[in-house]
């Protein structure tokens, strides 16, 4: 799968983060040559192995109007919990839309509280009538 690196993320914490190695990670990525030169916005592949162990944590793209209070209400758990899994959140009270972060299980594995947002605007009922 492929992944794009967010600021404060460092191979080591990617690694963790997918339950992969360094090593993999790199022999997967033989553009990166040294482990300290990934940068925010760099997309990297991680090497997930065979059909994927139950992961440690779920992913989650910060949407427009975010907050980590949001997040944390909307996947019922602590903004602490929050802040422990993504150590490259160094200001609390600032998260981008697009930004990837991670919801630790178990609560990745529940349904969220809040209903998804529609890709699409519901149709005008109106319109759909002619």
């Amino acid at each position: 799968m492929d992944y794009v690196v967010q600021p404060g993320d460092t191979l080591s914490i990617i690694a963790n983060r997918f339950g992969v190695t360094v090593e993999n990670i790199l022999r997967a990525n033989p553009r990166l040559q040294r482990q300290d030169l990934i940068f925010p916005g760099q997309i990297i592949h991680i090497p997930l192995q065979g059909a994927c162990p139950v992961p440690m944590e779920s992913l989650y793209i910060v949407q427009p109007g975010d907050t980590l209070g949001r997040i944390a209400l909307r996947f019922n758990l602590p903004v602490g919990a929050l802040l422990r899994h993504n150590p490259q959140i160094t200001n609390p009270d600032l998260v981008y839309p697009g930004q990837i972060i991670a919801i630790p299980l178990p609560y990745g594995s529940v349904e969220p509280t809040a209903t998804p947002m529609p890709l699409f605007p519901p149709l005008d009922p109106y319109l759909e009538q002619k």
